[in-house]
């Protein structure tokens, strides 16, 4: 009987062992319920397509991000191969990442394009990780299929941007460094005095058209990046505008045109770096230059909305509706094109930007362009009133 019991307390004790073990394994696998249903939410739900399948490719779980970017639902994709959904020209490349996946354990960064009859081509940067069963090879593997179609077309764009820059910077080099090498030519075979002095003339214009260039090349570049530094004063703009018609009255005088400023009574003051807002004037009134062609060009000064606006008026040819949009954009010289790399005006604009300011265009073909720009004042503001003028 002493036995007996003895036995019997033994089982009682394995018996509480094994109640104990059994708690920890329910525990133990509602933890696991609880990870695999959290699992599966974060799968199902991610924003990046998941695109689970065997060693043969063939799909065996999709997320629906990955239903979004298939174009189908989940029940004809179950089952279907993925190398259906692969370009042509890409299928070989799959085939080979799919065995370095399952070979490796993982890998990354292959670009293919997904194409199917229910949606539009799909540039995507796919990445993939073997899911390896307790024991032995992996029998499936997850891919994230990553959409870098919009980054593909702004890739193509910056591309098409840069060949079309370096071909507008060529044919702008190549007129003033021939202008250059011709006058060195004179000069070094020995001309006459006053031909001596229209080759340095001529030297010394084109070599201006060069700085030129590079100077705008540099400011499109730093406003690109962010770098554009301005030292900020109070700058009176009907000042500003007098000062820089002024530094143009030769070029205006060469190019056969006139120039008539005018001013609502101010100050009309701002608060802003004085030198970038001259070369943004400055880049205006070129511009009308250009484009005028001889035909009168209005400067003028006034207070609107808390804003001193300082608009440039032609009475050229104007601008062809459909470049209007894309007027201050770079390397953008539409349909009259009259030289230049396309950069002044988007030069206007980035500095205008920088000072918390708008620019803006309104033309009719044949009755010339108005530009506006629109800076913040600075100070009290003040009532407009009878203005005074100049011309020139």
């Amino acid at each position: 009987m002493h036995l007996l019991e003895v036995h019997q307390a033994e089982l009682e004790v394995q018996n509480a062992e094994l109640r104990a073990a059994n708690d920890d394994l329910r525990r133990s696998n509602d933890a696991l319920v609880v990870a695999r249903d959290r699992f599966r939410s974060l799968y199902e739900h991610a924003p990046v397509p998941y695109v689970t399948v065997d060693a043969t490719g063939t799909i065996v779980d999709v997320n629906r991000a990955g239903e979004a970017i298939l174009g189908l639902p989940r029940g004809p994709l179950l089952g279907s191969g993925l190398q259906l959904f692969v370009n042509d020209a890409g299928r070989a490349s799959f085939r080979q990442f799919l065995d370095e996946v399952f070979a490796r354990g993982h890998e990354r960064s292959r670009d293919l394009q997904i194409v199917s009859a229910a949606a539009a081509p799909i540039d995507v940067l796919i990445d993939g990780v073997a899911l390896r069963e307790e024991a032995g090879s992996p029998v499936r593997c997850a891919l994230a299929l990553v959409d870098i179609t919009a980054r593909k077309v702004a890739e193509h764009a910056r591309r098409q941007a840069q060949e079309e820059m370096l071909a507008i910077v060529s044919h702008d080099l190549r007129g003033p460094l021939n202008a250059i090498g011709l006058a060195a030519e004179a000069l070094a075979s020995g001309v006459e005095p006053d031909s001596q002095r229209r080759c340095i003339a001529t030297i010394q214009r084109a070599t201006g058209r060069c700085e030129r260039l590079i100077r705008d090349l540099l400011g499109v570049a730093q406003l690109e990046s962010g770098r554009v530094t301005l030292q900020l004063a109070p700058v009176e703009l009907g000042d500003l505008v007098e000062q820089v018609c002024l530094d143009h009255e030769a070029a205006v005088a060469a190019a056969g045109s006139t120039l008539r400023v005018s001013s609502v009574a101010g100050p009309h003051v701002i608060l802003g770096d004085r030198d970038r807002l001259h070369q943004v004037l400055s880049n205006l009134i070129l511009n009308a230059l250009v484009h005028a062609r001889g035909a009168a060009i209005d400067v003028s000064v006034a207070a609107r909305d808390a804003h001193g606006v300082i608009a440039v008026a032609d009475d050229g040819p104007g601008i062809a509706a459909d470049d209007l949009p894309f007027v201050f954009e770079r390397y953008r010289q539409g349909t009259n094109h009259h030289g230049g790399a396309g950069l002044g005006l988007a030069i206007v604009r980035g500095l205008v930007l920088a000072h918390n300011g708008t620019a803006s265009v309104t033309s009719r073909r044949g009755h010339g362009a108005r530009f506006e720009l629109a800076l913040p004042l600075h100070g009290p503001e003040c009532a407009p009133a009878a203005g005074r003028g100049r011309s020139g």
